[in-house]
């Protein structure tokens, strides 16, 4: 699926010829471009990947990244970075206000549709603050990453935000379920 990164930040790396090799690269990347300056981080994950791959073959699978991507693209405010992290997986930094980014995360995650293939995403987010280390970006990964871990741990289809060690707040669920009101250690949930 190409392109791998978009927004005017992927011409700056195809100039300096940057070469993305891991998570570290991405995050330096970002620190260089000032991408990082309070607004949110998200991963994004399509739910179900692997059976809805087995289910379309490989061809629908790709059908199916490239409309979240065509998605993705439509929807992300100018100055908006994403790139394709990992399979199916998608890392967004996003400089909006709050009832902003509530409103984007609920556009991002309507159902897609391809062929008899429903599928839904689920997403990890974390404040950026204004890192200025790698180390500080890395922590910043790890705690959208556990934020997306905890919400496909929950049945998918749902955003959380992690606000701290330990502090998870969830602002978006599509698919309610009874995993959804089994709470979260130390959790608190917000309306959206």
């Amino acid at each position: 699926m190409t392109p791998q990164v978009w927004s005017t930040h992927a011409q700056q790396l195809a100039q300096e010829r940057t070469e993305i090799r891991s998570g570290s690269d991405i995050w330096s990347f970002c620190l260089a471009a000032g991408l990082l300056r309070g607004g949110f981080a998200v991963f994004l994950d399509l739910d179900d990947f692997r059976s809805a791959n087995t289910r379309l073959g490989r061809d629908g699978a790709d059908a199916l990244l490239e409309k979240f991507w065509n998605r993705l693209l439509q929807i992300l405010p100018p100055g908006a970075f994403g790139i394709r992290w990992s399979g199916n997986a998608f890392l967004l930094i996003v400089d909006v206000p709050d009832p902003s980014f509530r409103t984007l995360l609920r556009n991002m995650m309507q159902p897609l549709q391809v062929g008899s293939q429903t599928s839904h995403c689920s997403a990890g987010c974390a404040r950026t603050g204004s890192p200025t280390t790698l180390d500080a970006c890395l922590d910043l990964s790890m705690r959208a990453d556990g934020a997306l871990t905890l919400a496909k741990k929950r049945g998918g289809n749902m955003a959380v935000l992690c606000n701290g060690p330990g502090q998870y707040d969830v602002l978006f669920c599509g698919m309610p379920s009874r995993r959804m009101y089994e709470p979260f250690d130390r959790t608190r949930f917000i309306e959206s």
